[in-house]
């Protein structure tokens, strides 16, 4: 069954003719608490069609209004920390035309803007294509005594060895140190 919700109400405001879902629950002391909603709104301020599906979470002192957490636009973006695209505002997008965005406020010189975690074992923590072909990795490296950062493809890499301050040639599809094979510039270039 399909079940809908029309709230009768023309603003053409951004964030107007809003209808919401809440989610409610009581707390152990009878006290009843607003723990989420999803909010469907106006996007913009013309006279228009277009919406936002906003999604709002409690973070445990919201009272009886969540915090948004995310959102999808009329432009089918996703948005995570932001309430519209943009490219220096702080949070994540997903974007419909397959660009993602990361940005992050920190002042922080150890931190970073993205965290690639391989948890166990060696290999590709990232897989660069272009049409379908892979042109580039980025990964985990055993060989030169520990643990190290690669970079490359197929048998054009380099393993940056932090432990022994050294840069090793290294072959991104064996996953091993190679000898012999890379030149170092090309006296046609």
């Amino acid at each position: 069954r399909q079940r809908q919700m029309c709230i009768r109400d023309s603003e053409d405001t951004d964030g107007g003719r809003e209808s919401a879902i809440s989610f409610k629950g009581e707390q152990s002391g009878g006290e009843i608490s607003t723990l989420a909603q999803i909010q469907a709104s106006h996007d913009g301020t013309s006279d228009d069609q277009k919406g936002d599906l906003i999604f709002k979470t409690n973070d445990g002192s919201d009272g009886t209004s969540p915090t948004e957490a995310a959102r999808i636009d009329s432009d089918q973006n996703f948005l995570v920390g932001q309430t519209a695209q943009a490219t220096n505002a702080t949070g994540f997008s997903a974007r419909a035309n397959s660009l993602s965005h990361f940005c992050r406020d920190t002042s922080s010189t150890g931190s970073g803007v993205l965290l690639l975690n391989k948890k166990t074992g060696n290999g590709h923590v990232l897989v660069i294509q272009k049409d379908d072909s892979t042109i580039g990795k980025l990964g985990v490296a055993s060989g030169g005594g520990s643990d190290g950062l690669y970079i490359g493809d197929g048998d054009v890499g380099l393993e940056l060895d932090d432990a022994n301050n050294a840069i090793y040639p290294y072959n991104t599809t064996t996953l091993s140190s190679s000898d012999d094979v890379i030149d170092l510039g090309d006296s046609n270039k």
